[in-house]
């Protein structure tokens, strides 16, 4: 179930559902994750459960679908071919400007040809990481999701957050700074 929360409380409020029931819905498709993305304003956040029907490199899709053009900050713990492939082409469409991914220290062993390929389309920053987190910053919007899904194709059941938020994505953004260097 996707629901609209209000971070304006001193406690955060969850209120009414925004019209889409992934965890429920076997019909839930890509298709209604975009237009649950295109449909957030600015500082609206979004909780989902994915029901095994879409994973973190559709919810890249859907943020560029309705940013635009965006410099792209990835934390994950584990990443693949295949969703590199798909970074790849959004670099090559023109839909990433910048990208920039953050993969904990022990890829090297468990993923070598991955990180190699990441290395060669993207600012890579090997560290401690184990977030998971997708930041895309357009000239109009700034989308974040922070959530279980590592940047893999992957059939399982996901939950996290999304943000239409530039405060969030400063926030986000703040953090995997130190792991720059």
């Amino acid at each position: 179930m996707m629901f609209d929360i209000n971070l304006g409380h001193a406690s955060p409020t969850i209120s009414k559902p925004l019209g889409i029931d992934i965890q429920t819905k076997a019909s839930a498709t890509k298709a209604e994750l975009v237009s649950t993305v295109q449909s957030l304003q600015e500082g609206q956040t979004v909780v989902y459960f994915s029901s095994s029907n879409w994973s973190l490199p559709n919810i890249l899709d859907a943020f560029l679908d309705t940013a635009g053009p965006s410099n792209v900050s990835l934390a994950t713990w584990a990443i693949t071919q295949q969703p590199l492939e798909k970074l790849a082409n959004h670099i090559r469409q023109g839909n990433i400007d910048s990208l920039e991914i953050h993969l904990d220290h022990r890829i090297k062993q468990r993923a070598e040809k991955a990180l190699a390929f990441a290395s060669q389309i993207a600012e890579v920053h090997p560290g401690n990481i184990h977030a998971k987190i997708l930041i895309c910053v357009s000239d109009t919007h700034s989308l974040v999701t922070v959530g279980s899904p590592n940047f893999t194709r992957n059939p399982r059941a996901e939950a996290g957050t999304i943000f239409r938020s530039e405060a969030v994505a400063q926030f986000y953004l703040a953090c995997l700074t130190p792991k720059r260097q």
